[in-house]
């Protein structure tokens, strides 16, 4: 079985156990407030430089937050973020999924991205071999967000 075969599985795994309640707990209005604000926060950052001294990145990719059922994606063009949207973008490369509780570790540096994704808590959709080359980037993104900021827009 190749690499990539092995992880559609995975994958496939991954999907079907989310979908399954098994009694957990669900998301508190809190944690969806968070998720949001992060998104709002991001918005003010269109036509800005999201990582300093890096005009190379040109992407398109997607978030989706599973357990709020929320996707926005991203189009970043010479490290500039071009585009932010609420919604599913075709043009996206690859998309990472993950739990707001996921989300809200990154912002509040507890958790490193590719940890993240080798712990199992971020899927990835799409090209995942680049993917993997920009998750450096993004945990570089999330190292110069505010944290105490943005909890403190959480109603």
């Amino acid at each position: 079985m190749t690499v990539n075969a092995c992880h559609s599985k995975i994958s496939a795994v991954r999907r079907l156990a989310r979908k399954a309640d098994f009694g957990a707990r669900k998301e508190e209005p809190l944690e969806k407030s968070f998720a949001l604000a992060f998104f709002e926060s991001l918005e003010k950052k269109v036509r800005k430089t999201i990582i300093p001294n890096l005009k190379s990145l040109n992407a398109c990719f997607s978030i989706r937050l599973f357990d709020i059922d929320k996707t926005f994606s991203f189009s970043v063009e010479k490290g500039i973020l071009k585009k932010i949207s609420a919604q599913n973008d075709s043009d996206s490369v690859f998309t990472f999924v993950l739990s707001s509780d996921t989300l809200r570790e990154f912002v509040a540096k507890k958790v490193r991205p590719q940890d993240a994704f080798f712990e199992g808590k971020v899927e990835i959709e799409g090209d995942l071999e680049k993917a993997l080359t920009l998750a450096p980037i993004f945990d570089e993104f999330f190292r110069n967000l505010d944290y105490d900021e943005l909890n403190s827009a959480v109603v």
